[in-house]
């Protein structure tokens, strides 16, 4: 027959902790009348008032499993003699930048630190290897460059298109790695695994250039810093952004530039100059092709440095090169005379191409003011001319190499 009441499961009499996982959906029963009695007192009371020997086994368990998720992420021992250095890197003083050098050209020769053992280590229960990574200039510029076939990547300095290229090597078990790029974390071209590895000898050597990044706008000074460190590293999988490891303390080597570093974009500067054509009568012109009211003037590229390969120079009609011409400059729009045209040319005669490079032939690379000596002049491009004003403007571009 069944009760009235509500019906409560009951866990006494049976094994304390043999239904502990299920005695809460058990204790939920309902009656004849729909009651629900929810009875928890089981799981409990197996705690409490019975240790018997399941209970403490699964303690036990418990336990055994923590302490070995610990053990698996504890790191590795390592005891080193050596390192602890710091190494000079000697660069010019002072570097003279050509202003128009392609992005990517070395400003300095490739400077190597010091090669040779450092010392030796005793590693257990880890991944370790000789390794480096950059310091104070750690964003890349994007240029990269190589040395002895390694892709070399180049890190920005606090001058504006300047940046240093670092590369290394190690040395393990007496044998020299081949060059490896030198990257913002640390990194080592060879790694040694796990367990043990017992009395190696190790060394670094850091190799690194100036290069030119992108335009030098302006005079800059690369102060005397960190560029590079190196050390006997331990890792768990052998290095890399998702698994950084840890220099040991007492072999962390330093490589700094030895002094500051001035950094002179190479110009030469270039006046305005306003050349004035006067009057000249529409009789003088003697038909399509002809000139009339030609002046000589000199537009001299001043100050021009000692250290560049060679100073060129671009002239370009501000209005545009009349149409069958190559020396040739319209008019500018606010002009009123019809049928002409400006043409420019050297005093000798020759005759100098618009929008076009031309070589100052005159710079050798010496420290010298380039004399330029023009002609300007009036051009008939038209049957007829037509009076008014005519003038003309030219902009001037340097290349330097």
């Amino acid at each position: 027959m069944m009760s009235s009441k509500p019906t409560l499961l009951r866990l006494r009499d049976r094994h304390p902790c043999s239904d502990v996982r299920s005695a809460p959906a058990i204790g939920l029963l309902p009656s004849k009348r729909g009651a629900v009695v929810n009875d928890f007192k089981a799981p409990v009371e197996c705690f409490k008032r019975n240790r018997t020997a399941a209970c403490v086994i699964a303690v036990r368990l418990m336990a055994l499993m923590l302490f070995s998720v610990g053990a698996k992420g504890a790191w590795a021992t390592a005891s080193c003699t050596g390192g602890g250095r710091t190494y000079a890197i000697y660069f010019p003083t002072s570097i003279s930048v050509p202003r128009d050098a392609p992005v990517g050209t070395l400003l300095t020769s490739w400077v190597t630190t010091a090669g040779s053992i450092e010392g030796s280590c005793t590693v257990t229960n880890a991944w370790s290897g000789p390794a480096a990574t950059t310091s104070t200039y750690n964003q890349a510029s994007g240029v990269t460059t190589t040395y002895y076939g390694a892709t070399v990547p180049v890190y920005k300095t606090n001058v504006e298109g300047v940046g240093v290229a670092l590369a290394h090597r190690e040395l393990y078990w007496l044998t020299w790695t081949g060059w490896y790029d030198l990257r913002n974390y640390w990194y080592g071209g060879w790694w040694f695994p796990s367990p043990s590895v017992n009395n190696a000898n190790w060394g670094v050597q850091v190799v690194s250039a100036l290069v030119k990044t992108g335009t030098i706008a302006a005079i800059g000074k690369i102060p005397a810093v960190t560029v590079a460190q190196t050390a006997v590293v331990t890792t768990r999988e052998g290095g890399g952004p998702a698994d950084p490891a840890s220099p040991v303390s007492n072999t962390l080597s330093y490589h700094n530039i030895a002094a500051p570093i001035n950094i002179v974009p190479l110009s030469c500067t270039v006046p305005d100059v306003a050349v004035d054509l006067g009057e000249v009568a529409t009789a003088g012109f003697k038909g399509v092709g002809s000139s009339a009211g030609g002046r000589n003037f000199n537009l001299d590229l001043n100050n021009c440095p000692a250290g560049m390969r060679s100073v060129s120079l671009q002239v370009h009609p501000t209005n545009g090169i009349l149409a069958g011409t190559v020396d040739v400059a319209k008019l500018n729009a606010n002009s009123t005379a019809k049928g002409v045209g400006v043409k420019l040319q050297w005093a000798n005669g020759g005759t100098l191409k618009l929008d076009a490079k031309t070589l100052a032939t005159d710079y050798q690379g010496q420290a010298i003011s380039v004399p330029l000596n023009w002609n300007a002049g009036y051009y008939q491009a038209d049957k007829i001319v037509q009076p008014g004003t005519a003038n003309a403007s030219f902009e001037v571009t340097l290349f330097y190499e």
